[in-house]
């Protein structure tokens, strides 16, 4: 009798281990198997009254984003917020490279510190939310500004 309450007390634990091996894996992040959004932070360059801040952006799942915008937060060198935009990447096709640009007026890059990724503010694709999207991304840099996640 007390075998079968504790084989009883197994099947959760079971259904859930079942569960989470069915569950579609494209929709998670994976370093081994690249399975993440990369952002790199390449290059900032003062153009007229403004900074061009370009970023190299790519898709590693196996499912292209429709629509995917970050929120980010620009720091001056002294560590105050000097503003926060949203910076929109529009489509990142699964498997390819885009480079975006944004043009930030009124500001130099020489007077920035440091970028965060402040959150996601839209991501959007088959399997794709803004979880996956914020738990997915990697970020690298090129410049001497500080990139942070």
């Amino acid at each position: 009798m007390h075998r079968i309450f504790r084989t009883l007390r197994m099947v959760p634990c079971i259904a859930a281990v079942f569960c989470l091996q069915t569950m579609p894996v494209n929709a998670q992040a994976d370093e081994k198997t690249g399975k993440n959004i990369a952002l790199e932070l390449n290059t900032v360059d003062d153009v007229g009254n403004g900074c061009r801040i370009t970023f190299l952006a790519s898709n590693g799942f196996d499912k292209d984003i429709k629509k995917l915008a970050y929120e980010f937060v620009l720091f001056n060198k002294e560590g105050r917020v000097e503003r926060m935009t949203v910076f929109d990447f529009n489509e990142i096709q699964t498997g390819k490279f885009r480079v975006r640009q944004f043009q930030l007026d009124n500001i130099k890059c020489t007077e920035l510190g440091r970028i965060l990724v402040n959150g996601v503010s839209t991501c959007d694709g088959e399997g794709f939310d803004k979880a996956i999207c914020s738990q997915s991304l990697r970020i690298s840099n090129k410049t001497k500004i500080e990139f942070l996640n």
